[in-house]
């Protein structure tokens, strides 16, 4: 079992701090987690958590950036405005 103290993932962003992180799919396995995280520089990073993303070799650098072409969403609406005073998660992820 893992907890605080020995995390599955050690999880960073290259810039700012965590706004927030959801996990996507596992149902068949953890081999097809993915996690979506949003950083308070406004970049929404994503990665499959695999073999090569696990605690056990040190820190992994969130580096996949998800690129959106156009929006005919408000994005405004659906979350908080990037500048807002919410204070981050943290630097870190832990799961």
């Amino acid at each position: 079992m893992q907890d605080v103290l020995s995390p599955s993932y050690y999880l960073l962003l290259p810039t700012g701090k965590i706004r927030d992180a959801t996990f996507i799919g596992g149902k068949q396995s953890d081999a097809d987690t993915c996690i979506v995280v949003m950083s308070t520089t406004g970049f929404v990073y994503t990665q499959t958590l695999n073999e090569e993303s696990l605690a056990v070799h040190g820190t992994f650098y969130l580096t996949n950036v998800l690129t959106v072409s156009s929006c005919t969403c408000n994005f405004r609406k659906w979350c908080d405005c990037i500048s807002c005073s919410r204070p981050a998660i943290d630097d870190a992820i832990f799961v």
